[in-house]
């Protein structure tokens, strides 16, 4: 995550397996139509904006280093 002004900018990395499959990709292509597909985004960036820039703890984001987090859906 960079700060860039006033809004943050979210590089997003996948999870990638030992074949070269990307599991959440590989889902949210196939079963997700377009609209839901923006709608996940959306809320994810919005999870993260929130949960990060206000120092928050949950279960389902984990700070690796400096500025890089682990946000696993379930």
């Amino acid at each position: 995550m960079k700060k860039r002004g006033r809004s943050f900018v979210w590089e997003i990395s996948y999870y990638v397996d030992s074949r070269g499959r990307c599991p959440f990709q590989e889902w949210f292509l196939r079963d997700l139509n377009l609209i839901q597909q923006i709608a996940l985004r959306k809320a994810i960036n919005n999870i993260l904006l929130e949960t990060i820039s206000l120092g928050l703890k949950t279960p389902s984001i984990k700070s690796l280093r400096d500025g890089v987090y682990e946000y696993r859906l379930s």
